[in-house]
């Protein structure tokens, strides 16, 4: 495609480049590495082991992705001059501080570019969806005066690239469901790409992938056909036993060990497997002539493609071949949810999940949807739009801006897992995009009347939201005395010389 038809994407990734770094020197890249060290001091170690070619440690979040461009970053510093230490054995005793002070600054300098690049995302998906570019742009700015995105400019996190990976996935599936050539098939194959890129970089969105997905279902656009043509060896019953032994072996394998629940983190892929397939069957049942050879067709090339990104990626002495266990054994992240018992019995885990489950549905109602929120703003203005602009929208979208409402609820309900005191910043950037998702069916209304309240209103009612953020993290001192009586640095950063930790803390 002609350069001058994407300049548009260039102006908007230098305005929130412009944006993000301004508000991250104003919060302070220069705060003391102790100030926020979860998790951005793990992320600096583990980046600093990529770079020596050790294998690294962080297999929980993973964070893959993250330190995998963190440590690419930190390489271009060091051939610039600009860094001393790109990798942990160039750490001393006597550079200790002042390198994890200098790693730190420039790792919440890439969190910003990351955020400006998550910013443009956000813009080129809404655009898929509408085919507005200023209507795009408008609610990408919405998003952008979120506080679950303004958090990721003050830090360096895990949670922003596997949102970002996530949208690539969906913008891909979006343009498979739109084309008419073969060609669609490599949408397919970069949709599996970024979903496990996703997956690598946070295992949480595991259980959210579903309904990231369920928007898609209520579009306006649908596969006209599959050129099955050059698939029909798959009709060969071979090829079916073939393709689930390998599923059998993919969970039986990464589950057939001794750690907490593998029959139910196996039952859960499985069942994850099903309601995969239950979506794309009922996406193209009507428009697809032979549905079997379509389903075999995705779910060979899920299989074969998390077989080739695996292999490309254990290239890498640093790759942990534990990342992609991890994204069969599920129920171990369970270890992850406060208060929830850390007992080997499947059936009172389920029950206390399913309590708990019903708890942070009743609590976000009361909370955030029955209360003056700018989650119930946005909903109240969403729904008020619909009924006022009825005859300018199809039933189609309607339903669209239902399901994108009620895939937010749901996911805002799944993140309340992570804390009993309510929902932490960094999560709020997956469900955001789907609430303001849900507004792209204005893009076509008669001289977007609407426009200006759809960018003030929800800018304005997050207003002190955001401050409070930034303010937050911009007075934010050392943490120096808890990280010295804490296990924390031990525990997360194995291989540095415990001297270093130790003398640094009895200078101060």
């Amino acid at each position: 495609m002609k350069l001058k038809n994407k300049i548009h994407y260039f102006i908007v990734l230098l305005f929130y480049l412009i944006i993000c770094i301004f508000v991250g020197y104003y919060t302070g890249f220069n705060r003391h590495w102790t100030s926020v060290y979860d998790q951005e001091l793990t992320l600096v170690y583990n980046a600093l082991l990529f770079n020596n070619g050790i294998e690294i440690e962080l297999f929980q979040h993973p964070g893959y992705f993250t330190i995998l461009l963190l440590s690419i970053f930190y390489k271009i510093l060091f051939i610039l001059n600009l860094l001393e230490v790109d990798k942990l054995s160039s750490l001393t005793s006597e550079n200790f501080d002042n390198s994890l002070n200098l790693l730190t600054y420039y790792g919440r300098i890439f969190a910003s570019f990351n955020v400006a690049l998550f910013c443009l995302v956000t813009y080129f998906v809404f655009n898929q969806f509408s085919k507005n570019k200023i209507f795009s742009f408008s609610l990408s700015l919405v998003l952008f005066f979120f506080p679950g995105t303004i958090f990721h400019i003050t830090q360096l996190r895990t949670e922003l690239f596997a949102m970002f990976f996530a949208l690539l996935s969906i913008a891909s599936l979006k343009h498979f469901l739109s084309m008419d050539n073969f060609y669609k098939y490599f949408n397919l194959i970069f949709f599996f790409v970024f979903l496990i890129f996703s997956l690598l970089n946070k295992v949480q969105l595991f259980f959210l992938i579903l309904l990231f997905l369920i928007p898609l279902y209520f579009t306006e656009n649908r596969i006209n056909d599959f050129n099955i043509e050059k698939f029909l060896f798959i009709e060969n019953k071979a090829f079916s036993i073939i393709l689930l032994i390998i599923i059998f072996l993919f969970i039986y394998n990464s589950n057939n060990t001794l750690h907490p629940f593998p029959i139910l983190s196996a039952l859960i892929v499985l069942l994850n497997f099903i309601f995969f397939n239950l979506f794309f069957y009922f996406l193209i049942k009507n428009h697809v002539k032979k549905v079997f050879i379509f389903l075999m067709v995705m779910n060979a090339t899920f299989i074969f493609t998390f077989l080739i990104v695996k292999s490309i990626l254990m290239i890498h002495p640093s790759t942990s071949e534990i990342i992609f266990v991890n994204l069969s054994r599920i129920m171990h992240i369970v270890q992850f949810v406060p208060d929830v018992p850390q007992i080997n019995d499947n059936i009172n885990l389920i029950r206390d999940l399913f309590i708990r489950l019903i708890e942070n549905l009743f609590l976000i109602l009361t909370s955030l949807i029955l209360k003056p929120s700018v989650y119930s703003a946005l909903i109240t203005l969403n729904i008020a739009l619909l009924l006022i602009l009825r005859s300018q929208i199809t039933y189609q979208q309607i339903k669209f801006n239902i399901c994108c409402i009620l895939v937010s609820i749901f996911i805002i309900v799944i993140n309340y897992f992570r804390s009993t005191t309510g929902l932490m910043p960094q999560y709020e950037i997956f469900s955001d995009f789907f609430l303001i998702l849900s507004f792209v069916s204005f893009s076509k209304i008669k001289k977007n009347k609407y426009l200006l309240l759809c960018i003030i209103f929800p800018i304005w009612l997050n207003s002190n939201a955001v401050l409070k953020t930034i303010s937050n993290i911009r007075y934010t001192k050392d943490q120096i005395a808890n990280i010295c009586n804490d296990s924390f640095f031990y525990d997360w950063q194995k291989q540095i010389n415990k001297s270093y930790f130790i003398n640094f803390c009895d200078k101060e």
